[in-house]
């Protein structure tokens, strides 16, 4: 069961990362800067997550989690907006740089929660 648990995890973020991501174009679109586009979708989008992800990838989402799964997101927002930043530094528009964020920030918040949310 271990060995598919990445698996199951793309999956599921997928979903999840669709929701999030259509958010922040929707927020970039309505003019918002990009760190508030990025913190309005991780708002919207987080918990559903801790209960997908929870439950259908870790086993379970309990309430004595959240509180790590919240630290954990917070971690993660921070990273994507610096990611967001370098990148649009580096001449990516905001959207393109929010989808080339997504493959760094995927792992991070795999190996977050595998590790420090829901780990056993």
């Amino acid at each position: 069961m271990m060995r598919w648990q990445p698996l199951r995890f793309v999956l599921v973020g997928g979903l999840n990362t669709a929701i999030a991501y259509a958010l922040y174009a929707l927020f970039v679109a309505l003019g918002w800067p990009v760190a508030a586009a990025s913190l309005g979708s991780l708002l919207l989008s987080v918990p559903i997550g801790f209960l997908t992800q929870g439950t259908m990838v870790f086993g379970g989402a309990r309430a004595r989690q959240l509180p790590r799964f919240i630290a954990a997101w917070a971690l993660i927002y921070l990273a994507n907006v610096a990611a967001l930043w370098m990148l649009m530094r580096l001449g990516l528009n905001a959207y393109a740089a929010g989808a080339v964020a997504l493959v760094p920030i995927t792992v991070l918040s795999f190996v977050l929660q595998r590790g420090f949310v829901f780990g056993r």
